[in-house]
């Protein structure tokens, strides 16, 4: 969070790899779980507002409750994109493994 990004660019970002970790999140029943980039880029911001409100990623998580943004090379951008899960195929995972759990 302490990283200053700026200008065109974004001088000053880490650089980020598909695997590497944005943060580590603790829920009340004591599991963690590391979420990863996903995206080989820039980390240009980090969302501190998660800090004193952590309950942002469930409550608004396509508004105030993104963790982080990363900004992919134009050059690697579009064959990043094709190995992103569509929504479809998201929700589609998440189904296969709530029937695994029961």
């Amino acid at each position: 969070m302490k990283n200053k990004v700026s200008g065109k660019s974004k001088h000053g970002a880490q650089c980020l790899q598909s695997s590497s970790p944005l943060c580590f999140i603790e829920c009340e029943d004591g599991s963690k779980y590391t979420v990863k980039s996903c995206l080989k880029g820039k980390l240009v911001e980090m969302n501190d507002n998660l800090v004193d409100n952590p309950n942002l990623l469930v409550t608004k998580p396509y508004t105030e409750g993104y963790i982080a943004i990363v900004l992919p090379s134009i050059s690697s951008s579009e064959e990043q994109k094709k190995e992103l899960l569509s929504y479809e195929e998201y929700q589609e995972i998440l189904s296969e493994r709530s029937h695994v759990n029961m």
